[in-house]
């Protein structure tokens, strides 16, 4: 969903949306793709401001959508 059908009201959107982004992690001295999810923008702001990036995949304004999108990238499907 990110036909513009939302819009931004302080920290926040209405309808309320989440994000799945996809952010480079270091894990054992190795950089890895990972997707992380969280209530946009606030947790978009928060991996930028952690990781140095984060992009975002997809938008719902399902949380449960949001979940199982970011479960299935996390394991490769």
């Amino acid at each position: 969903m990110a036909d513009g059908s939302f819009v931004v009201d302080g920290n926040y959107t209405i309808p309320r949306t989440w994000g799945v982004y996809k952010v480079a992690v270091d894990q054992d001295g190795t950089t890895e793709q990972a997707f992380r999810l969280g209530n946009h923008p606030v947790r978009q702001h928060e991996l930028v401001n952690e990781l140095g990036a984060a992009e975002l995949v997809m938008l719902f304004t399902s949380r449960l959508d949001a979940i199982e999108l970011k479960n299935l990238l996390n394991a490769g499907g």
